[in-house]
């Protein structure tokens, strides 16, 4: 199988440039991956070009290297679509996975750097089916998911404190008694930016202002991460309102 997955790759590898019409080359620093106009603080650059059927973002260490493939249907709304491979700095397959429409769905392979298999996994549009995880040796062992949810900084107990000291109960929401937990939902960047924010669940106008208010104020997160490379995640944050 891994011998088909990497003929896989590399044939993805070899058509992406086809029948393109656009280039865009953008340098990274940092374990956060941050943009940097100084190359020599770069840890690897993205090349991402424009074909027929959406945009294919291809990774390089700075030694060009291949890091990483990444087939988008809709680039700007990092909605992957097709084989998605990545390699470590030696130039083994680390990882792939299989995209529909921005979810996972299909089999989903990660390597160890000796080329022993580490994780399988089966997703369903964007949910997990079936997982086994293996020791580098071969042996079973416990699965993680590669998947890591973005956190504030500090972790939960800062983020508890960060709430308490900056919501403010809404005076009109006390008079009316008004009372209940509402649902803010954000989304983390892949720097750890906090944007599209919006209420999943509402108690009242002005207690839904105050939450969203309050989301504002938070400083950047540390981004979510997928098979180690940071990336866009939705986060959904509860505030409990009750009256004493």
């Amino acid at each position: 199988m891994k011998s088909l997955l990497t003929s896989l790759c590399l044939f993805a590898l070899l058509n992406c440039g086809s029948h393109t019409n656009a280039q865009d080359t953008t340098f990274w620093g940092g374990q956060e991956y941050h943009l940097t106009k100084d190359r020599s603080k770069a840890t690897h650059y993205s090349i991402a070009t424009t074909t027929k059927k959406g945009v294919v973002k291809k990774d390089f260490y700075m030694d060009h290297s291949l890091k990483r493939i990444t087939p988008y249907s809709k680039f700007k709304k990092n909605q992957k679509h097709g084989i998605d491979s990545s390699f470590y700095n030696s130039g083994a397959l680390r990882s792939i996975i299989t995209f529909r429409k921005g979810k996972e769905d299909g089999i989903h392979l990660a390597y160890y750097p000796n080329g022993n298999l580490q994780k399988k996994a089966t997703y369903k549009s964007g949910k997990l089916i079936s997982a086994e995880a293996f020791s580098v040796d071969g042996t079973d062992t416990a699965y993680t998911d590669l998947l890591l949810l973005p956190t504030f900084p500090g972790g939960l107990d800062s983020l508890a404190l960060f709430m308490k000291n900056n919501t403010v109960y809404p005076a009109g929401a006390r008079r009316k008694r008004k009372e209940g937990i509402a649902m803010v939902a954000f989304e983390v960047d892949q720097y750890g930016t906090i944007d599209k924010i919006r209420m999943l669940q509402s108690v009242a106008p002005d207690i839904d202002e105050e939450c969203i208010r309050v989301v504002r104020l938070m400083p950047n997160w540390t981004p979510g991460t997928y098979d180690g490379d940071p990336i866009r995640v939705q986060y959904n944050l509860p505030f409990r309102f009750k009256l004493r």
